[in-house]
């Protein structure tokens, strides 16, 4: 690791590895194609390395098997209101979206198609595509403001010379493990005034047209997995000393 690449900023860590000057970047297919154009070198793309199964701490995560990939798409077309000309504009995205402009597309803007049944062209860009086959990963937190200060504070001890991961762990498990119990909570705070604000919503869906009650089906799917999370997070919660 080059010292001090705690503290780069994309377009810097994007130019040291166009100068060679990294042996690798992690990055997404966002910047595959801008990479292919900057490089003087060959691209090999790969997905990041994941413990075996047979590793006695996180070997059950993987059990053999990749988890069900999750995404967004990276550009998103849509027509305005303001739009004079609606009829033309949804013309052209239908094009767009047809299976033989979805392929020219893709390829020429070497980018992952939005139509699943297009294979990418590019070897290195089949290894950004989504895995629809592993076990569907559990309720994905992320990471809250407590716990992205802490790491901003303290990743340096991983990485400050004569660091071990060891001396890692055993220096921060504490801090850390209090400010993602700092994190849960506000989540579920958020949460449960999110399910109070929909209840009412939901409940005036249900006395208005056919339109409004298929509304309120989609309403209704929203507040059961945020009642799910929550239950899961009081569990969590209740479980951790005050």
């Amino acid at each position: 690791m080059q010292p001090g690449f705690l503290h780069l900023k994309r377009e810097d860590a994007s130019l040291i590895f166009t100068q060679q000057k990294t042996l690798a970047m992690l990055s997404g297919s966002w910047d595959y194609f801008l990479f292919g154009q900057e490089c003087n070198f060959p691209l090999i793309v790969g997905p990041l390395p994941l413990p075996d199964p047979a590793d006695p701490d996180y070997g059950h995560f993987t059990n053999g098997k990749p988890h069900e990939g999750e995404g967004n798409m990276n550009g998103v077309f849509g027509i305005t209101k303001s739009s004079r000309h609606r009829e033309q504009a949804l013309d052209f995205l239908r094009y767009l979206t047809s299976h033989t402009a979805s392929a020219r597309f893709a390829t020429s803007t070497h980018t992952l198609p939005a139509t699943l049944e297009i294979e990418p062209t590019d070897q290195n860009l089949r290894v950004f595509a989504r895995v629809e086959d592993g076990p569907v990963h559990g309720f994905n937190i992320g990471v809250g403001a407590e716990s992205h200060r802490w790491l901003m504070t303290n990743s340096y001890r991983l990485f400050q010379p004569g660091g071990t991961a060891q001396n890692f762990v055993d220096d921060t498990t504490d801090t850390f493990r209090q400010s993602l119990i700092s994190d849960l909570r506000t989540v579920l705070k958020d949460q449960i005034k999110t399910n109070q604000r929909t209840d009412t919503i939901v409940m005036a869906a249900l006395h208005r047209t056919t339109t409004q009650l298929d509304r309120a089906a989609g309403l209704f799917s929203g507040q059961i997995s945020r009642e799910l999370e929550i239950a899961q997070l009081q569990h969590a919660l209740a479980q951790e000393p005050d």
